[in-house]
């Protein structure tokens, strides 16, 4: 989490925009989801979050309706309501790795 972190705040100063961290920083879904839902109360220029669970989805689509922006990093659920997600496909690449482990082990 914390290269991400890094990244993020690179991200943000090359832009010039202000960053502004909420939630937990380790695997807790309900925090998570209770960070978005505060966060659009303070009307921020767009919300970045980690999709663990279906916990946050409402409140993604909650900020999608007032106009607030959302990106899913990491994690992502279908319908989750975001405009993008920024991630790879934890399925598609555990499929891929378990064929080249095959491949290069001769079998």
């Amino acid at each position: 989490m914390k290269k991400l972190a890094v990244a993020l705040l690179l991200a943000v100063c090359l832009v010039k925009a202000a960053h502004v961290a909420a939630g937990p920083q380790d695997w807790n879904p309900p925090a998570q989801a209770e960070a978005v839902k505060q966060s659009i109360a303070k009307h921020p220029d767009g919300i970045v979050a980690v999709l663990w669970d279906g916990s946050s989805i409402p409140p993604i689509k909650k900020a999608m309706a007032a106009g607030i922006p959302v990106v899913v990093i990491e994690a992502n659920l279908p319908d989750s309501g975001a405009m993008s997600f920024i991630g790879l496909d934890n399925y598609q690449a555990g499929a891929d790795t378990a064929k080249q482990m095959v491949k290069l082990g001769g079998y």
